[in-house]
């Protein structure tokens, strides 16, 4: 049932490409999204969707102008579409990766906001073992916006990896958030520094790998990497939350956990917070030397 909705999400997508205009990259700078000999039809406004394909177009693309589209539909076998100023759809924005390489969408330079006005879905359009990947950056700084749902899904093929990326930034999802990690591809999500973040509005389901970047000590305090806003609780679980070259097995442990109460301080239940809780002996110490500092407190006042 689940590679019957993938298969009938992917073709939806693919059918966005017909009445689209295109990008061939027929301009002096194959690269410049704002040249209007790069398109088959001109530079694409906001009541148009964008179409870009390794089949009419096989280099980079970059924006360095506002971006305001209908809907934006990106599919190839290995390209880099590098955001590089505000970018906006009435609609979808959709990236459906195709065999050949990996569809990478980089969102660049601080203060870049894009807004997605329906569902964001990063998926793939085959589901045999085919080398086909996708990878969303944002960069610090920048934000993106989603007003419905977004759904990150993989393949089968077991070469294949998925990424979701933050550094300083931030992704804000008004609907549902659902992670699907199909066979023995690998679907992670990356946090570089603690100040990245996710909020979800509606219903969250986990999947994959939850990766934080090496050199972030952890102390015992509570960070929320994750928010999910709704009264919906979170569902699913990553199979290994990692941090630097160490891995820890099981989405629920001493490391990973839903917080029910908010510990990271922003009033907001159903967090997940990465915590360090200390092994049984030290906890026992911990208590003996709270006694200690309690008796020696007393004595020598």
């Amino acid at each position: 049932m689940k590679k019957q909705c993938m298969m009938i999400q992917a073709l939806a997508m693919a059918s966005l490409s017909f009445g689209a205009i295109t990008y061939i990259g027929g301009g002096t700078d194959a690269a410049d999204w704002h040249d209007a000999a790069n398109w088959d039809g001109g530079v694409p406004g906001a009541s148009d969707d964008a179409y870009i394909n390794k089949s009419s177009y096989a280099g980079d693309v970059s924006t360095t102008a506002e971006v305001s589209l209908n809907s934006f539909l990106f599919k190839n076998g290995n390209q880099l579409v590098t955001i590089g100023n505000d970018f906006s759809t009435v609609g979808t924005f959709d990236i459906l990766a195709n065999y050949g390489g990996q569809s990478s969408i980089t969102i660049q330079n601080a203060g870049t906001v894009v807004d997605v006005g329906g569902d964001a879905r990063f998926t793939v359009l085959n589901s045999g073992n085919l080398y086909q990947s996708w990878r969303v950056t944002l960069k610090s700084g920048t934000t993106m916006n989603v007003a419905g749902g977004l759904t990150l899904a993989t393949t089968t093929a077991s070469p294949n990896y998925y990424q979701l990326m933050f550094y300083n930034a931030a992704m804000n999802v008004t609907g549902d958030f659902s992670m699907t990690e199909n066979g023995t591809s690998d679907l992670r999500m990356t946090f570089q520094n603690w100040a990245g973040s996710l909020t979800v509005g509606g219903a969250a389901t986990l999947a994959g790998d939850l990766i934080v970047a090496d050199g972030l000590a952890l102390t015992d305090e509570q960070y929320g990497l994750i928010h999910c806003t709704s009264a919906n609780l979170l569902a699913g679980g990553f199979d290994n939350v990692t941090f630097g070259s160490t891995t820890y097995t099981n989405s629920i442990g001493d490391l990973y956990r839903l917080d029910q109460v908010a510990l990271d301080g922003d009033g907001i239940n159903n967090d997940i917070v990465l915590n360090q809780i200390p092994e049984p002996t030290t906890m026992g110490l911990l208590i003996i030397s709270s006694i200690g500092l309690f008796v020696s407190r007393r004595l020598f006042r």
